[in-house]
């Protein structure tokens, strides 16, 4: 594989997480399955936010690998028919640093794609990344990653029927259990259905489990949040496959939120200039 189609399939998996990062949960006690997965849909997003993203991959057998980012997000709130705008910083391993992806996502729902593209300092040029560069390769580190477009992505709650299949109490939280099934396959979404744990005061997911269409669990997912100026903030996300045992860990570390970055700053001069644009 190539260097540019190595780093390249990264931003992927960025654009995954920067769809699902950041919220304000909403307060209520409606039992409606439709309603409650409309409100941890409907979150609503901080301003901006600086911050420290480690990546960590464990495979049974196999030593662990760590990346570790530092990001930058915007909420563009449609402007120009962008949703957010976002850029990452490679710190580790040392022979990344450097290395900087940005990327522009569009509204959900949007004909046009998300515009991407990657810095490679020993080029020493900026390059756009097509869609078709953002695909998992095997030989990739995300390649193995429990953890993909599919799982982190917000799905719009009209694409499928839920059902509330029970509550649950766990550490003293209470959790709506909610059962959601496809209404139209589509081969871009490989699950049967997934089941959510719903946090009953603050709408967060906690938990998502993944059924393939074989009926076969192929990812659990666990949610932590962090509470910052009265905002939700996804600070962990864990990945377990239990057909392979492989792991994921995803960390949320250095968070700054609403600190007014501006819009200049997401730019590929940012890029090639690296964080001493940054204070």
């Amino acid at each position: 594989m190539s260097v540019v189609s190595h780093r390249s399939s990264l931003t992927c998996a960025f654009t995954a997480i920067t769809l699902f990062l950041f919220s304000q949960a909403a307060q209520s006690a409606d039992p409606n399955p439709q309603k409650i997965m409309q409100r941890v849909f409907d979150h609503k997003r901080v301003e901006d936010q600086d911050s420290t993203l480690t990546f960590r991959f464990f495979e049974p057998g196999t030593a662990e690998k760590k990346l570790v980012f530092r990001m930058l997000w915007k909420n563009e709130h449609g402007k120009n028919g962008y949703l957010n705008k976002v850029m990452f910083f490679s710190e580790y391993p040392p022979d990344q640093n450097g290395v900087a992806y940005m990327s522009w996502l569009r509204e959900p729902g949007s004909s046009k794609e998300d515009d991407s593209w990657l810095y490679l300092p020993e080029l020493r040029t900026v390059r756009r990344i097509s869609h078709r560069d953002h695909k998992h390769k095997h030989d990739d580190v995300f390649g193995n990653s429990v953890l993909k477009r599919v799982h982190l992505d917000p799905r719009p709650p009209e694409l499928d029927g839920h059902s509330v299949l029970g509550t649950e109490a766990i550490n003293g939280r209470n959790y709506y259990v909610v059962e959601s099934r496809p209404i139209v396959s589509n081969k871009a979404y490989p699950f049967s259905k997934t089941v959510t744990w719903v946090d009953t005061e603050t709408y967060t997911p906690r938990r998502v489990m993944f059924i393939d269409l074989s009926e076969l669990l192929t990812a659990d997912m666990e949610i932590s949040w962090l509470k910052e100026n009265e905002k939700w903030i996804w600070e962990k996300v864990k990945g377990f496959n239990p057909t392979n045992g492989a792991r994921t860990l995803i960390e949320v570390t250095n968070i700054k939120v609403d600190i007014g970055l501006e819009d200049t700053l997401f730019s590929k001069r940012t890029m090639k200039r690296g964080l001493k644009r940054v204070k």
